[in-house]
């Protein structure tokens, strides 16, 4: 019994801190968000213009079709529009 309500408590928690930010990202998460950074660099300097307008989901599939591992949903490559799009934003404040 007590084993369950301190399994469920540490869940919750550790959820929490997941949620809220507060855990660390691991290496391979930072290698991984350093790649994409790079990419995207690559990608908007090639394809996009400052100030030019344009909707995100077109950017979304520009990206996908500028690199071919991420045009179909893999577990090799996982990659979601959201993180595109967090991407995008990210360039477009620099």
């Amino acid at each position: 019994e007590l084993a369950g309500v301190s399994l469920i408590g540490g869940g919750a928690l550790e959820l929490g801190r997941i949620a809220s930010g507060e855990k660390v990202d691991t290496r391979d998460d930072f290698d991984r968000d350093s790649q994409l950074a790079d990419e995207f660099a690559e990608f908007a300097a090639s394809r996009l213009k400052p100030g030019g307008n344009c909707h995100r989901s077109e950017v979304v599939k520009a990206f996908r079709r500028f690199y071919g591992k991420y045009r179909v949903e893999n577990d090799q490559y996982p990659l979601t529009d959201l993180e595109i799009e967090r991407l995008l934003r990210k360039w477009n404040r620099s």
